[in-house]
């Protein structure tokens, strides 16, 4: 008697857990797609955002500036290459400096 009682409590709580854990994943899987699509509507807002802030930046950009930043751009773009590597020994070096004046 007191074992099928101990079964049938057993049975019932091991019914109650799956329960729990299947309501708790259910739950789980509603949040992550409120999560996601809050993600999504903040993405959307920031890409306007960064237009209309672009939109007024060009508006308020003095010409020469802007034609000072499109020759240089071009110049890099010639010289990409070249900048990039002097620009990753001038990091290399100044890493090798900082190690070197800690010791």
């Amino acid at each position: 008697m007191a074992t099928e009682k101990a079964t049938e409590l057993s049975e019932l709580v091991r019914d109650k857990a799956e329960q729990v854990r299947s309501q708790a994943a259910a739950k789980a899987e509603d949040v992550r797609g409120q999560v996601a699509d809050k993600a999504i509507d903040m993405r959307d807002q920031l890409a306007a955002r960064t237009q209309d802030v672009r939109g007024q930046l060009a508006d308020n950009t003095p010409d020469q500036v802007r034609e000072a930043v499109a020759k240089g751009a071009a110049g890099i773009r010639e010289r990409g290459v070249p900048v990039a590597l002097a620009l990753g020994a001038l990091a290399v070096a100044l890493l090798i400096v900082r190690r070197l004046r800690s010791r």
